[in-house]
C-alpha cells in the first residue's frame, strides 16, 4: 500500500507541496489565530477589563493640563494642526441637574489596543509630536474620573468605543480592597475618524477643554495670525509676532512659546510670560518631555532666536527692526528677555554684514553709565533714549548728541574773561600745593574751562561732568572772584554724581572743608589767595562783547 492510499484524519487541511503555496499556507493559519486571539481579547473587554492602574495612583494634573493632553493626539494626529478637529459642547438635562458634554472629532483612525497598554503609542519615533510615552490616554481619564467627578469618558475609532470607568478592583488582584480604572469596549460604532467624549455636570470645567484649544497652532489662534517675521531652519523653521506696548505701563505686552505648535511654560508655570512677543517653532526643538515642562528664556535665546534670525535676509532684519520700534526705547523691555534679544540680535546681524537703518532724529542711543541728570535733560529736550545696540547700526548715541550740544553752546571769552579764567588756573594750581601740605587732603584737577551763555541758551545741561573741561556761564566768569571759584570746584565734584546724589554732597562738603582749612592754616596760601583776588577785580573792571561759537 503507498502512503498516497492513507486516509487523512477527518477535518485536516493537506500541507500543499508548492512553496508559495505553503507561504500562503502559513500566512491564512497564523492570520486565523491571530484573529481567534484578539476576538478572545476583545470579549474579554467588552465585559469590562481592569487596567491595572489604582485610583490611589499618586498622579495629579490640573484640568488644563488634562485638556491640553486630551488635544494634543487629535494635533499629533493632523500633523501639527487643530485646523481639522472639530470640538463642540452639547448641553442635556440629566435626572437631577443639567450635563455638559464635550465631543472632540478627528478624521484619523487607530487601534484602540493603544490605549489599554501603558506604554502603548505610535508616536514614539516621531520628533515633532509631544508625549510618545504612552500613558496619556489612561492617566487623562484616571484623573478626569477621580478628581474632577467627570461620569463619562469616551474613546471611539471606526469600528470601536472604549468607556473608561472607576471600579473595585478585581478580588485578589491587590492585596487588600481597592478601586481602579477599567476600560469597557463596544465595536458598534461605525463612524469614520476618531473622537474623545467626556461629560461633566460642570459648564466650568467643560469649557476648559473649548479653552484648550488656544494651547495649539491653528489658522484661528489669534497668537500665530499677522506674524512679523518667519524663517527656515534645520528642516523646520521658527517665527514671532510683536506684542506692542501697554499705553499704561509702557512696558511690553507679554506673549507665549509654541514648541512645535504646542505651547509651553516659559521661565515659570504661567502663561503670556515671553516679554514683547509669541513665539514658535514648527519643529521640536526641546526633545520628549512628559510634562511639556518649563522651558528656561536662555535656551529659547540659544536655540530659537538665534538660529531663526541667523536665517533672514538683511531686508527680512530690517523690517523687523522696524516693525518693533515700539520696543526701542530703554525701560520697555529687560536685558535678555526675548523682545530685547530679538532687536539686539537682528542689529548685531546687520553691524556684521555693514548695513544700517535711517532713524529719526529724535531718537538717541544710550550710552552706558551716563549719569542721570544729562539723560533726563537730553529727554526734556525731546530725544527718546533707545537701547545702546542701536549705535551699532545708525542711529545717534546720547554721548555723541550731548558733545554737539556743548560745542554749539560754547561762547568765546572776552579778553577780560580770559584773564579771569588764568586766574582761575593759578588759584587751582595754589590750592593743589596747599591741599597736599595741609591736615585734610585732598586732590583736584586743574581743567581748561568752557564758557555758555545762560541768557542766550535755555537749554544748556546744568551740572554735568565731563572728562576734559569745566563749563562755567559768563554770568559767574563776570561775578565775584569767590562765587567762581566755589562754582569751579562744584563742578569738578560732578564726577561722583548728580546735584540730588549722596556721594556727591559728602564730595562738596570735603571741598569746603579742604579750602577753609588751606586759607586758615597756611598763611603763604591765604596771601598769595588774596593777591589772586585782586587780580580779578581788577579784571573785572572793564567788560566786552561776547560771541558766540
Amino acid at each position: 500500500m503507498s502512503t498516497d492510499d492513507v486516509s487523512r484524519p477527518k477535518g485536516s487541511i493537506e500541507q500543499p507541496a508548492d512553496s508559495a503555496d505553503r507561504r500562503a499556507y502559513v500566512s491564512r493559519s497564523l492570520s486565523a489565530q491571530t484573529s481567534s486571539v484578539r476576538s478572545a481579547f476583545e470579549e474579554r473587554f467588552q465585559a469590562g477589563e481592569y487596567l491595572g492602574i489604582l485610583d490611589s495612583y499618586r498622579v495629579q494634573w490640573d484640568l488644563e493640563k488634562t485638556a491640553r493632553d486630551t488635544l494634543q493626539n487629535f494635533f499629533d494626529a493632523d500633523k501639527g494642526t487643530l485646523d481639522k478637529t472639530r470640538i463642540s459642547l452639547i448641553e442635556s438635562q440629566g435626572t437631577e441637574k443639567k450635563l455638559y458634554t464635550v465631543r472632540i472629532e478627528g478624521d484619523a483612525n487607530y487601534d484602540f489596543r493603544k490605549l489599554l497598554h501603558m506604554g502603548g503609542t505610535d508616536k514614539a519615533d516621531n520628533p515633532n509630536t509631544a508625549g510618545g510615552f504612552g500613558e496619556g490616554s489612561k492617566i487623562l481619564s484616571l484623573v478626569l474620573l477621580r478628581d474632577y467627578g467627570f461620569s463619562d469618558v469616551q474613546f471611539g475609532s471606526t469600528g470601536w468605543n472604549i468607556r473608561f470607568y472607576l471600579d473595585a478592583a478585581p478580588a485578589g488582584s491587590y492585596d487588600q480592597p481597592a478601586r481602579g480604572l477599567f476600560a469597557r469596549l463596544s465595536t458598534e460604532n461605525k463612524q469614520p475618524g476618531n473622537f474623545v467624549e467626556i461629560t461633566t455636570d460642570s459648564k466650568e470645567k467643560a469649557e476648559e477643554f473649548i479653552r484648550a484649544r488656544q494651547l495649539f497652532y491653528s489658522s484661528d489662534n489669534p497668537d500665530f495670525q499677522e506674524p512679523t517675521a518667519a524663517s527656515d531652519f534645520d528642516a523646520g523653521g521658527a517665527g514671532f509676532k510683536f506684542l506692542g506696548i501697554d499705553e499704561n505701563t509702557r512696558k511690553v505686552r507679554s506673549g507665549n512659546f509654541y514648541d512645535a505648535g504646542q505651547r509651553c511654560h516659559y521661565r515659570d508655570d504661567r502663561w503670556n510670560t515671553v516679554a514683547g512677543v509669541h513665539l514658535w517653532t514648527t519643529h521640536k526643538v526641546f526633545g520628549a518631555d512628559r510634562d511639556r515642562g518649563t522651558i528656561k528664556p536662555e535656551k529659547v535665546n540659544q536655540q530659537v532666536i538665534k538660529p531663526m534670525l541667523a536665517h533672514m535676509s538683511t531686508e527680512q532684519l530690517q523690517g523687523i527692526l522696524r516693525a518693533m520700534e515700539a520696543a526701542w526705547p530703554t525701560g520697555t523691555t529687560a536685558f535678555y528677555e526675548a523682545c530685547f534679544e530679538v532687536m539686539s540680535e537682528a542689529a548685531k546681524l546687520l553691524e556684521k554684514s555693514k548695513n544700517t537703518l535711517q532713524f529719526d532724529e529724535k531718537y538717541l542711543a544710550a550710552t552706558p553709565f551716563m549719569s542721570s541728570h544729562i539723560t533726563d535733560n537730553l529727554q526734556q529736550q525731546g530725544y527718546v533714549l533707545c537701547h545702546s545696540f542701536f549705535d551699532k547700526i545708525g542711529m545717534k548715541s546720547a554721548k555723541t548728541c550731548f558733545l554737539e550740544m556743548q560745542q554749539h553752546l560754547q561762547v568765546e571769552p572776552t579778553p577780560e574773561q580770559s584773564k579771569r579764567k588764568d586766574i582761575l588756573h593759578k588759584t587751582v594750581v595754589l590750592l593743589q600745593q596747599a591741599f597736599t601740605k595741609g591736615t585734610a587732603k585732598k586732590s583736584i584737577e586743574n581743567k581748561d574751562i568752557w564758557i555758555y551763555s545762560r541768557e542766550q541758551e535755555k537749554s544748556i545741561v546744568s551740572g554735568q561732568y565731563d572728562e576734559r573741561f569745566v563749563w562755567l556761564s559768563h554770568e559767574i566768569l563776570d561775578g565775584p572772584f569767590a562765587k567762581a571759584l566755589a562754582t569751579y570746584l562744584h563742578e569738578l565734584d560732578h564726577q561722583y554724581g548728580s546735584d540730588q546724589s549722596a556721594a556727591f554732597s559728602y564730595q562738596v562738603t570735603d571741598s569746603l572743608e579742604v579750602t577753609i582749612a588751606a586759607l586758615l592754616e597756611d598763611e603763604d596760601c591765604y596771601r598769595q589767595f588774596s593777591q589772586l583776588k585782586k587780580e580779578w577785580d581788577e579784571a573785572m573792571r572793564t567788560s566786552g562783547n561776547k560771541k558766540v561759537i
